[in-house]
């Protein structure tokens, strides 16, 4: 027996590989045995090294296997090596990450030189193919079209085998591995189309993954194909999930197939894109049969990535299509649309929101901000307030500020519950619109270029009746200065699909619709394909920039009214500063510790500490004196003044020491009261607390 290569063991088992050795002799007697050998990961530049002596070269072993047509031999080092190089990702140079791209280089072309043979020969290729496959950033684009074309050719044979040869259980089987390896295959077209941005010549690649890219989806229209044969009407749905990518094929009957939401994720409502499709007599008319089967995949790779206007999409992609066992069925020009929900991608375009206030109301004034519109995709307001429940009016108006009687559109919100779009569930859970955002169809600003003015005017509810003032003639004098604080998002978006034919993402024949929010674009489409979604986020309000407006001052004689209003706010500004340290000082005075008593050497020794309110008048211009009684005798009377500061005036803390020439003993109680002198002598004193310190 030659020598075996294993494959890296996992480090949950510390790196353990099982293996199940059974012996036979020439008369039939067998003995069975399980070993466990310990099969440890090298660091990259060593697993390049050992990688490479293995399969590069016309002399390595690989060649000389494949030149023999020992596919078992090929097949056991390429699961061996890819094993290597797999447990080996992580930080790794730029010259070990080429290494190791020209080795996985290597293996799928040693792979591509097998023909499938049977069953099991399929998912030996294609089980090899999908661990030769497994790092994204390691496959060039040419590896790509090769791995590919292994893939189509291994659909094409199951396809060719009759349906009694190959059983609904072994079909799944096989498109574990197939699509497994054809989702990395995926996932390596998406890294190189990311990688191609940054490079001046990229066609070959771009070509090249575009290549790939149809071979990959033409292989697993075949699977769905043969998955969807194999199945009953009502079974329950064959789903594959793998890393980025989720599918879901599921078979029901003509007759029983009315409006519904379709969903890789269990439904509507939850994570994930999802379709609303209506009746069969709208999708199909009578061209629907007895069953349909249904193929619906959602993923956060760009599959179509290689589009030169991809960069477009900023969302999930999904896609939903329906076949019968004739062939896939077209759905286009629907006089009923389908709905479609794609989830924007996480870091794919920055959420901008921005915190204001309306005007004070009563002063026939509102807060306006100033975005830009291109022309292109719906626009959408999205205003939340701090007072739950509180009313507010928009006023949106192109090109110029609106007024209360001058604008383009006017909303209040929050819109009534019978105004929201609405998709009623089963659950009872209806999908709703957001009764605070604002949605403007791409067709109602038409040709809407430029600076775009948003007013925001609070309207207060009256107390009694709990309904919005009619007008400012309603409010009460003292409730003219309300504001309401908010947070607004203002952004746009578009509903794209991708056009097979031209391979470009297009908007024909789709709308945005009402539930669309930052997290989500929902639109109207009139045909099926893969869908995706464009996003702009704006910052409302517009940003100064000083310096600009300083290079304006070439002559201060041309300005003299901005130089008035810049003087006369400096002038404030010092103002501010003097009033402040005053206030500084004020405080100051107001604060210390004050002995009392002609006894330096005294025993008794108190402190009392007295807080003035905040309050008007709280102060005192009188003089205040107090006597402390204690059990064995008292202290004799002690003004509480301070010729160096004042006292008792109004948010002051007033600390004196009193001391005595003899303890007083346990203190009783004391004894307070003032002369009732100055302009404003009055003193309230509230409370008086019994301890050690009395306050």
């Amino acid at each position: 027996m030659p020598p075996q290569l294993l494959p890296v063991g996992q480090a949950s088992r510390d790196y353990n590989v099982t293996l199940h050795v059974r012996v036979s002799d020439a008369f039939g007697a067998t003995s069975s045995v399980t070993l466990y050998v310990q099969v440890n990961d090298l660091p990259p530049e060593e697993s390049a090294a050992v990688a490479g002596l293995l399969t590069r070269g016309e002399n390595s072993t690989l060649s000389n296997l494949v030149r023999t047509g020992d596919v078992q031999a090929v097949l056991q080092l390429a699961r061996s090596v890819s094993s290597v190089l797999n447990a080996a990702r992580g930080n790794m140079t730029a010259a070990e990450t080429e290494s190791f791209t020209k080795i996985r280089t290597a293996m799928v072309t040693g792979l591509s030189k097998f023909q499938p043979r049977s069953m099991s020969s399929v998912n030996s290729i294609a089980g090899s193919l999908s661990q030769a496959t497994r790092a994204p950033d390691q496959l060039s684009t040419e590896t790509q079209v090769v791995a590919s074309g292994v893939l189509s050719n291994m659909a094409n044979f199951l396809r060719s085998q009759t349906r009694e040869d190959i059983s609904t259980e072994k079909v799944e089987e096989s498109a574990v591995f197939i699509f497994t390896a054809s989702i990395n295959v995926m996932a390596g077209s998406s890294h190189a189309v990311e990688k191609a941005k940054h490079t001046a010549d990229a066609g070959g690649n771009i070509q090249n993954v575009q290549h790939s890219t149809t071979a990959i989806f033409d292989t697993m229209n075949t699977m769905n194909e043969l998955l969807l044969h194999g199945k009953r009407p009502g079974e329950k749905p064959t789903v594959f999930v793998q890393d980025e990518f989720e599918m879901s094929l599921t078979k029901q009957r003509c007759r029983n197939m009315g409006a519904q939401i379709v969903s890789t994720s269990g439904g509507a409502g939850k994570a994930g894109s999802w379709f609303r499709i209506p009746d069969t007599s709208v999708l199909f008319g009578q061209a629907c049969g007895d069953s349909v089967g249904s193929e619906n995949y959602q993923t956060t790779l760009n599959p179509f990535g290689y589009a030169s206007n991809a960069d477009m999409v900023k969302s999930s992609v999904a896609a939903l299509q329906f076949r019968t066992d004739s062939g896939a069925l077209p759905v286009h020009n629907l006089t009923q649309p389908i709905e479609v929900v794609t989830p924007r991608k996480d870091g794919a375009v920055a959420v901008r929101t921005e915190r204001a206030a309306t005007a004070p109301i009563g002063h026939n004034l509102m807060t306006v901000h100033k975005f830009n519109v291109t022309g292109e995709g719906a626009v959408h307001i999205t205003l939340q307030p701090d007072e739950e429940g509180a009313t507010v009016h928009l006023y949106l108006r192109h090109l110029a500020p609106p007024t209360r009687s001058t604008f383009n559109w006017t909303f209040t919100l929050p819109q009534a519950p019978e105004q929201l779009y609405t998709i009623p569930m089963d659950d009872k859970k209806d999908i709703r619109a957001d009764p605070y955002t604002v949605h403007i169809p791409e067709d109602e600003i038409d040709g809407w270029e430029g600076e775009c003015y948003l007013g925001v005017e609070y309207v207060p509810k009256n107390d009694s009746e709990n309904v919005p003032f009619r007008d400012d003639t309603d409010l009460d004098i003292r409730e003219s200065n309300i504001t309401l604080n908010y947070t607004i998002k203002i952004f746009t978006s578009k509903c794209l699909f991708f056009d097979v034919n031209s391979h470009l993402w297009k908007s024909d024949g789709c709308k945005v619709g009402p539930l669309t929010s930052e997290s989500q674009t929902h639109c109207f489409c009139n045909h099926l394909t893969a869908f995706g979604s464009d996003f702009q986020f704006f910052v409302a309000p517009n940003s100064l920039n000083i310096m600009e407006a300083l290079k304006e001052f070439k002559n201060i004689h041309d300005n003299p009214a901005v130089v008035s209003t810049i003087s006369i706010i400096v002038g404030i500004y010092l103002l501010l500063i003097l009033w402040g340290r005053k206030r500084d000082m004020d405080d100051t005075k107001k604060m210390g510790a004050t002995i009392l008593g002609t006894s330096t050497g005294g025993s008794g020794l108190y402190q009392i500490v007295v807080f003035t309110g905040t309050r008007s008048n709280s102060g005192t211009t009188a003089k205040v004196s107090l006597i402390l009684h204690g059990d064995v005798g008292e202290s004799g009377p002690h003004t509480l003044e301070d010729s160096n500061r004042l006292t008792f005036a109004r948010g002051g803390v007033d600390t004196f020491l009193v001391t005595t020439s003899l303890p007083v003993g346990a203190l009783g109680h004391i004894h307070v009261w003032h002369d009732n002198f100055g302009d404003d002598p009055s003193w309230y004193v509230c409370d008086l607390n019994k301890g050690n310190i009395f306050i």
